[in-house]
């Protein structure tokens, strides 16, 4: 259940942190929202500092990247999880927010040892034959520390910050209540939740907190790689990892971007590129488990070439039908075929298109842009992006995972780029594509799908005389019942019982008007001014029922 502003004001701890978030919104100029959501009614905004006129004159995106930077884990969090979601924000605000640095000031070394303690319960000098206070990285939900097991091998401590997870589930309080209060008030906010949104990122940011979750990733990662020499994974300590603490191998790299560096340790750019690429799309057309983040601080090049992802954190998932989904929007887009993409989306929504031929002309004016432009230069990245603005436009449910996905998609192709000026990520996913629908169609997997299916319908054959027997059992014990539920015939029914009783309603008001109007024609006593009293009575009960009739009739449509 969503709380509502007014009732997160009962601790003094949100009353405090709502005064954060908004005195930091008015900072970097989005007091307008607090009209728009009617917020400045809500809160005591006095003595709130006006927004410096040189931020101001920044972008949108920018002031908004700058705000949750300055706000905190939560809304870097946030701005990160926001940044695959083009259903929401417009391309400015995502570019801006895809900048957005999971870097921040190191919290005290001795907090970081305590809460090591705490969850690992032992001291430091018995868990580790070496530990560095000092961290090698420090991001909005943890540190890393380097230290040495007792056997000497060299291992990184990922420790979460202290008190991390009030912070965040005060924040989430709040964050909900806001997108309520949106919800009441904007009207378009119908066409992107913003309630589920808050649920979706809420849910992300806690399974994010379990450090448990992290190394079940890394576990399930490794053994989908296992036979590839092109890639490595770094190993988890289980004995060592709790839900606030993660120890896994210490792996020392060359920054996936650092192209210079690269060079000067004999490596080859070009078939970096080649191999980071492949192995993301093998991540997403085979295992359907992917890494959600590989951007340059997430990819270390070790020698011989080798891939090695770090933090996994946030992983996507692709169900099979959403695997086929992709891949024949892929191949639609590969080959230039609007119908084709217009079909899948129609097949795979939840909801209809109230306008196909509005989307498929739209979708062919987006393909036409890259009509003339070769393969090798054209960016995929931007290219889905556009194409998913257009299904948003549309008011068409995206299955989930499809953003994760294209986020994934334009962070390797950045670092694609970056290594090799050459490359072409769209050449690559064609191949994936092409073998996915060729496993598809093979003969050995209609054998495959043909005998679980007739599996399916043998089980089902087998329980039948079983099922057959209970239903007549049923039907002689007279306990066999059929129920009908009828669909849309509410407005109708109401509708009807309205008008049956103000046909009731003017039955009793003939009635009265003639039998008072006989009364006072038969002049029965007693009588006021020689008119019959029951007959002005009558009258008098026919005109305040008229009066209510016409008065509920005018005012509520119905009584």
């Amino acid at each position: 259940m969503v709380r509502r502003i007014p009732t997160i004001g009962r601790t003094y701890r949100h009353i405090a942190r709502y005064g954060e978030i908004i005195g930091i919104l008015v900072k970097y100029g989005f007091d307008d929202l607090l009209a728009t959501f009617q917020l400045d009614r809500r809160l005591n905004l006095r003595g709130q500092k006006g927004t410096d006129p040189g931020v101001r004159q920044l972008s949108r995106g920018n002031r908004l990247r700058m705000a949750f930077s300055e706000l905190g884990p939560t809304f870097i969090k946030l701005g990160q999880f926001m940044s695959s979601r083009p259903d929401v924000l417009p391309p400015e605000i995502i570019v801006a927010l895809r900048d957005l640095q999971d870097s921040v000031t190191p919290f005290d070394p001795q907090e970081a040892v305590h809460v090591l303690e705490r969850e690992l319960q032992k001291p430091v000098v018995e868990l580790f034959a070496e530990f560095s206070e000092v961290p090698v990285a420090a991001a909005s939900m943890a540190q890393v520390h380097r230290a040495k097991l007792g056997d000497g091998t060299p291992v990184a401590v990922k420790i979460q910050r202290p008190m991390l997870e009030q912070m965040i589930e005060t924040d989430i309080d709040i964050l909900c209540a806001m997108a309520s209060t949106i919800e009441r008030h904007v009207g378009e906010a119908r066409y992107f939740d913003p309630v589920s949104i808050c649920g979706e990122f809420a849910h992300s940011i806690r399974k994010e907190l379990d450090f448990r979750n992290e190394a079940l990733h890394m576990e399930r990662f490794a053994e989908n790689f296992k036979s590839d020499s092109t890639i490595r994974v770094p190993r988890v300590f289980r004995p060592m990892t709790t839900r606030r603490v993660i120890t896994t191998e210490f792996i020392d790299g060359i920054k996936a971007t650092d192209v210079s560096k690269i060079r000067e340790a004999g490596l080859d750019p070009h078939l970096i590129a080649e191999r980071g690429t492949n192995l993301v799309l093998r991540q997403i057309f085979e295992h359907g488990f992917f890494h959600a983040d590989p951007h340059p601080g997430n990819l270390l090049i070790l020698p011989g070439n080798v891939v090695c992802f770090l933090d996994f954190g946030i992983m996507g998932l692709l169900s099979p039908t959403l695997k086929e989904y992709i891949v024949s929007i892929l191949l639609g887009v590969v080959n230039n075929d609007p119908r084709r993409i217009v079909r899948i989306i129609a097949e795979e929504s939840h909801h209809s298109i109230i306008d196909p031929q509005g989307l498929e002309y739209e979708v062919t004016e987006l393909l036409e842009d890259y009509g003339l432009v070769s393969l090798r230069n054209i960016n995929l990245g931007e290219l889905l992006s556009r194409l998913m603005r257009l299904i948003v436009n549309h008011h068409i449910k995206v299955l989930p995972g499809f953003f994760l996905l294209i986020k994934a998609i334009v962070i390797i192709e950045g670092v694609g780029y970056s290594l090799d000026p050459e490359f072409t990520l769209i050449s690559h996913i064609e191949l994936f594509a092409k073998k996915m629908l060729a496993q598809r169609v093979n003969f050995f997997s209609g054998l495959y799908k043909m005998f679980s299916s007739s599996s399916e319908l043998s089980r089902i054959l087998g329980g039948m005389p079983y099922d057959v027997k209970e239903i007549i059992s049923l039907i002689k014990a007279g306990k066999m019942h059929v129920e009908f539920e009828h669909r849309g015939l509410e407005p109708v029914l109401s509708t009807a019982a309205v008008l049956v009783n103000r046909l009731v309603f003017s039955i009793v008001l003939a009635a009265l008007i003639v039998g008072s109007a006989l009364v006072v024609h038969s002049g029965i006593p007693p009588r006021i001014f020689e008119i019959p009293l029951f007959g002005i009575i009558g009258f008098i009960a026919a005109g305040i029922v008229a009066f209510w009739l016409i008065i509920t009739a005018l005012w509520r449509k119905k009584i």
